[in-house]
């Protein structure tokens, strides 16, 4: 999307600042960036997979495990309040100095957002509790859920966002990723449920 305005593409940017110790992999493209952690996935239950050593954000936060390696071994976080820490940090330098900032995350409620997925809703309590002091305007959004939820999207809107997932589908068929075009197209084109707090 970054390039929906038919500039001729920049060049991206790849660093790898530190942030609590650990070097944290970076890709900035024209207004965006990314960081990849790298955490594992912590499954559709919440208690992580074998192969990654049953580590999972959830488990971390719960106090069931002392650390949580990234799958490429680039970073170990002792706690949760390590990795937290740690995003608040990254959050501190990405804001620089605006004196508020704009949180998108997960809505952490399971009443309001039944059904999702574990990682979702412990993303968003890291976040949360990465800037709970800071001065911020939050979104929260519900996840899977909101594809048994009545449709609440304009036409204008509905078809944004099916031109934005598409442009997502064809970049990631560029680089040879699978994706579920039909799956999202059926379930989620008019729906977006958000919550501002």
């Amino acid at each position: 999307m970054a390039d929906s305005d038919n500039r001729a593409p920049d060049d991206t940017q790849v660093s790898t600042p530190a942030f609590n110790g650990r070097q944290i992999r970076r890709v900035s493209y024209r207004n965006t960036v990314a960081y990849f952690l790298r955490l594992p996935d912590g499954s559709p239950e919440g208690d992580g997979y074998a192969d990654t050593g049953d580590q999972s954000l959830r488990r971390l936060a719960q106090g069931q495990i002392r650390a949580l390696t990234a799958v490429d071994d680039s970073a170990s976080y002792s706690g949760w309040s390590d990795l937290t820490s740690t995003l608040r940090a990254i959050i501190e330098l990405e804001r620089g100095q605006a004196p508020v900032i704009h949180l998108n995350l997960p809505e952490v409620d399971i009443r309001l957002n039944p059904g999702d997925h574990p990682d979702h809703y412990m993303t968003g309590q890291a976040a949360l509790a990465a800037t709970e002091d800071f001065s911020a305007h939050r979104v929260h959004y519900v996840g899977y859920s909101s594809a048994k939820s009545p449709e609440n999207l304009s036409a204008k809107d509905r078809d944004m966002k099916c031109a934005v997932y598409a442009v997502t589908g064809a970049s990631l068929l560029a680089l040879d990723h699978p994706i579920s075009w039909r799956h999202y197209d059926e379930s989620y084109a008019g729906r977006s449920y958000f919550r501002r707090t």
